[in-house]
């Protein structure tokens, strides 16, 4: 509908000075003044309301019937005022002189508009219509071979005009469904470069991005931001006893724990490597650090999986690190005294977290 209503904008304010340039060379001006400028009148109060309305309505047009209708009456309002001047000139004998240059107009507003505005299937159809339709009853009534003539070509004409558009329908969507596969295309593949395969969050790429949007964010907001960095206790032994299929499930359901235990949509939480995790914590100061860590160490030491009779109890080291502002310091920074707070954890027996002791920096 929106593309149906930048199609519709390049023939706004057209009708006017064909009107005024029809009027002028008839002499409709001097002739028939009243109905010269009432006519005028219209073209540019459509024109305007157009103008003002077209776009908000073609907005709402595929989800309000109302709106939907409106819009078809604005976009077929100036087609059938040119109709009807057409059968018009066919039977009223004052504006007779006028009759080959209303005609000549119809055919070129017939043309464009059915061929410009094709992108729709019932306004492809209905514009030539509406603009040909009126005037062939009129000429029929007359005797003549001028007027079957006219009427005549002009059903081949709107004929044609339906039959030709087609091709410009068929050309626009098969133009916008290859754009929209293409997009959805390319929104998988992003998605695809920040996922980690294996466990289906994000992964290190994406975190690394994260941190620096993150980072520039609590710069400018003067907010706290937190790190921590998550390693599965001795998990090289469970690969080398049950396997790496078997590690891969631990893999997984440690991930899916963790982003359980995550509840706010704000925080990441990605795969850094290996058995590594880390979660980024915009906003969150190093007492709340806490609190998050503590809740993901509980629900990875909750997760209990079964293997050929074995139930394998999984727990977590956690190293913490917050900066109440960023400082002077850096992104890279915040990752290394995260990881330094989690090889003190592992060096303190595992199984624990421990808190950064420049948290409060």
């Amino acid at each position: 509908m929106r593309d149906l209503a930048a199609r519709a904008r390049g023939g706004l304010f057209v009708h006017i000075p064909i009107w005024l340039l029809l009027g002028w060379s008839n002499g409709l001006m001097r002739d028939l003044p009243l109905f010269f400028w009432a006519n005028a009148a219209v073209f540019c109060t459509m024109a305007l309301v157009r103008l003002r309305h077209q776009n908000k309505v073609a907005a709402r047009a595929a989800d309000e019937p109302w709106a939907w209708r409106f819009f078809l009456v604005m976009l077929l309002w100036n087609p059938l005022h040119w109709g009807l001047l057409g059968a018009l000139a066919a039977g009223w004998l004052p504006l007779k002189g006028a009759q080959t240059s209303i005609m000549f107009v119809i055919t070129g507003v017939t043309a464009a508009g059915g061929m410009g505005l094709a992108i729709q299937t019932f306004v492809r159809v209905a514009y030539p219509i509406v603009a040909m339709a009126p005037s062939l009853p009129v000429m029929l009534l007359h005797d003549g071979r001028q007027y079957l003539f006219i009427a005549c070509a002009s059903v081949v004409f709107t004929i044609y005009i339906i039959r030709a558009s087609r091709a410009v329908y068929d050309d626009y969507w098969a133009a916008a469904n290859a754009r929209a596969e293409l997009e959805a295309r390319a929104q998988q593949l992003e998605r695809l470069s920040i996922t980690d395969a294996l466990t289906q969050v994000h992964n290190r790429q994406y975190l690394d991005r994260q941190l620096g949007i993150e980072w520039s964010r609590a710069g400018r907001n003067v907010h706290a931001l937190s790190l921590l960095m998550i390693d599965i206790d001795h998990f090289k032994q469970v690969n080398d006893s049950h396997g790496h299929p078997f590690g891969d499930a631990c893999l997984q359901a440690v991930a899916n724990a963790l982003q359980g235990a995550l509840q706010r949509p704000g925080d990441t939480l990605a795969r850094y490597g290996g058995e590594e995790f880390a979660v980024l914590l915009p906003g969150i100061d190093a007492a709340g650090a806490a609190v998050v860590a503590a809740r993901l160490h509980r629900a990875v030491a909750a997760i209990r999986i079964e293997h050929d009779g074995y139930a394998a109890a999984l727990t977590c080291s956690i190293g913490v690190h917050s900066v109440a502002s960023v400082g002077a310091s850096t992104a890279a920074q915040v990752i290394s005294h995260a990881d330094k707070a989690l090889y003190a954890a592992k060096r303190q027996g595992r199984n624990r977290v421990v808190i950064s002791a420049l948290a409060a920096a």
